[in-house]
Parts: C-alpha cells; sequence; structure tokens
C-alpha cells in the first residue's frame, strides 16, 4: 500500500507539473522576465519525469535520472537565489566548486546508480543557506508585503523540499529498494516535491499578478 501512495504522489507531482509547464508554455509573453528561468525548471522536471521510465525498463534503475534532475534544478534555483546579490563572484566560485563535487561523487566515489546522498545533501545546505539570506533580504525590504512577493514564495519551495528531503537523502542508502521504510522515506520526498511544485506555481501567479497590477496602473 505505501508503494502504491509513493507511485500515485510521483504521478500527481507528474501530471500537475505538466499542466503549469502547458500553462506557462501558453501565457509565456506575460509571465515577467523574472520568473522565465523557472520554465527551465519545469522543463527539467518534466524530461526526468519522461525519461524515469524509460531508464527503469532498460537499466533497471533510474536513480540517476534523479541525480540529473538534482544538479539541473539546483543550477537554475542557484541562478534565481544569487543573482540580486551584490558580491557575485563568490557566489560563481561556489557554484563551480559544487558542480565539481557533484560530478567526482557521481563518476567516482557513489556512483550513478544508488542516491547521491553527498552532494545532494551539500547541495541542500547550500540552498537552505542562500534562502536564509534571500529571506532576510525580503524581511526587511518594506517596500513590497512578503506574501506578495514572488520570491517569498520561491524562497518558501526551495526551503521546506531541501530542509525535509536533506534527511531523506542522509539515510535512504541504508534501506533496501523496495523495502517499506526505502517507500516511507520516498513517499516523503515526492510529497515535498508536490509541495514545492505548488509553492513554485504561486510564486509565477504573484508575479503575474504584480506585473498585470503595474500595467493597470500605468
Amino acid at each position: 500500500m505505501m508503494r502504491d501512495f509513493v507511485v500515485a504522489v510521483g504521478e500527481i507531482s507528474k501530471y500537475f507539473t505538466i499542466g503549469i509547464l502547458i500553462l506557462f508554455i501558453a501565457s509565456w509573453k506575460k509571465i515577467p522576465v523574472t520568473m522565465r528561468p523557472m520554465f527551465w525548471l519545469f522543463v527539467v522536471s518534466v524530461v526526468c519525469y519522461s525519461l524515469s521510465p524509460i531508464a527503469t525498463k532498460i537499466y533497471h534503475n533510474n536513480l540517476f535520472i534523479g541525480s540529473a534532475f538534482f544538479v539541473g534544478q539546483f543550477a537554475l534555483l542557484y541562478y534565481v537565489l544569487t543573482r540580486e546579490m551584490k558580491e557575485s563572484s563568490w557566489a560563481r566560485i561556489l557554484l563551480i566548486g559544487y558542480l565539481s563535487f557533484f560530478l567526482i561523487n557521481f563518476i567516482f566515489i557513489q556512483g550513478p546508480l544508488v542516491v547521491n546522498s553527498y552532494s545532494r545533501n551539500m547541495g541542500a545546505l547550500i540552498m537552505i543557506g542562500l534562502c536564509l539570506i534571500n529571506l532576510h533580504r525580503l524581511l526587511t525590504d518594506h517596500a513590497t508585503p512578503i506574501f506578495n512577493s514572488p520570491m517569498f514564495w520561491v524562497i518558501l519551495g526551495t526551503l521546506i523540499f531541501n530542509a525535509g528531503t536533506f534527511f531523506v537523502f542522509m539515510i535512504t542508502n541504508y534501506f533496501r529498494s523496495g523495502g517499506i521504510l526505502f517507500d516511507i522515506l520516498w513517499s516523503i520526498h515526492n510529497t515535498l516535491n508536490l509541495i514545492k511544485t505548488v509553492l513554485f506555481t504561486v510564486a509565477i501567479w504573484q508575479s503575474y499578478r504584480y506585473q498585470r497590477m503595474n500595467f493597470s496602473t500605468s
């Protein structure tokens, strides 16, 4: 039954993401430029959802698809969370350093056929740190109510997902694939991923709403 729940949440997340991507494409010209990187995040998600069953059928393992999704999502969110920071040199160095570690871990240390918990947890910690920095900036900026800020919802989704999955990835490899505890951990992951997708959708809607309000008052 737990296995069915894992699959069900994953399917809901997949079709919800596909639906939002279609709406994104249909409303492309109305979406503010600042939110357009989120489009590619949804593209990466849909591509990985599509490739996952193919990888399972051919290789009897799709965890390397999950790793590709994670690093693609990381790079896009890293760009969104650091683009307004004044000190950009350290951000580039940190990104290059992390991506290098990810590749080394993926190829030589843990390998592509298991959950890359070392690089995922390091990436989660970086994301959590960036979210807290950006959240502090939003809280000290009184120009826009925080709940009306698209960045708030991006930060919230990123923070919830990475804080929650940090502990999931920490212990996943200690449990047998297909076992009840393994399925519980992945049900948590899939649920957090769905919550993150919903919050990102709210961010896009708030961005569109904010731009529409500015246009109507100009």
